[in-house]
């Protein structure tokens, strides 16, 4: 999708749920679409150094991956995968019918007042919780297998070419 793309979902599109806002939450990387009860992140058309959602289906791939992963840790956040669709001059997230032309990750709308910098800026966090959020992060490290083994010069090649990265700025 383009952005004008993501545009026309906003203003004329369909979702899978009845939802009366929408607002984008754009990043370097996605689209992200808040609705009342649930969130889509689309994939851009990109390629860095170090990812790559050029094409349809890599965009398929990584939607699909990202759900896999993040699931391990947030099993009830990341929902489904879903196709989007071009029907009659709109689009619609969701369905089975035709060729989907991107993919989006739904997932559940978490409550913005719960997030660490708004808890942190209204000093509604203490050492406790921070002991607790450090001891989980730890154990779902110590339980996680390593998912490729990559050698470091080339992970680190990869993520500090800047100069790759000034072309999509």
């Amino acid at each position: 999708m383009t952005r004008g793309d993501i545009h026309k979902l906003l203003s004329n599109g369909k979702f899978p749920e009845t939802t009366v806002q929408t607002v984008l939450v754009e990043t370097h990387i996605s689209w992200v679409i808040l609705c009342d009860q649930f969130v889509y992140k689309i994939k851009k058309p990109i390629m860095y150094s170090f990812l790559d959602f050029s094409t349809l289906e890599k965009r398929r791939f990584f939607c699909e991956r990202e759900l896999e992963l993040n699931r391990r840790f947030s099993k009830n956040i990341y929902l489904e995968v879903l196709p989007i669709y071009e029907r009659d001059g709109y689009y619609e997230i969701g369905g089975q019918a035709g060729e989907a032309m991107d993919y989006t990750l739904k997932m559940r709308k978490l409550d913005s007042e719960r997030q660490m910098d708004v808890l942190l800026s209204k000093n509604k966090v203490n050492e406790s919780d921070i002991t607790i959020l450090a001891e989980r992060i730890a154990e779902f490290h110590k339980n996680t297998k390593s998912i490729h083994e990559k050698n470091e010069l080339y992970i680190r090649e990869k993520f500090n070419n800047l100069d790759l990265l000034k072309e999509f700025i």
